[in-house]
């Protein structure tokens, strides 16, 4: 969801499918006009326009049975992912 502090509301609001599980850890960044990201506890990160929340991919970085635990920006736009072997 994206709230709007000047109309004191949501403007944006964004549901995941059930299929996709749980969302395991969340990114914004690198920097201010940086897109958000989600691991997913099936293995896949997601990544979001920050302006509309529209995907902009999708893509499965470990398997399904590791889930994504964290993330980190370089400051070059690169992501750095890891699982937690469950």
């Amino acid at each position: 969801m994206l709230y709007d502090r000047t109309k004191i509301e949501d403007s944006i609001t964004r549901c995941l499918d059930e299929s996709y599980v749980e969302i395991t850890s969340i990114g914004y960044g690198p920097y201010d006009n940086g897109h958000i990201l989600a691991g997913l506890s099936n293995g896949i990160l997601l990544a979001f326009d920050t302006i509309n929340l529209d995907k902009l991919f999708q893509i499965n970085v470990f398997s399904p049975k590791c889930p994504v635990s964290s993330m980190t920006f370089e400051p070059t736009n690169l992501v750095i992912l890891t699982c937690e072997k469950t």
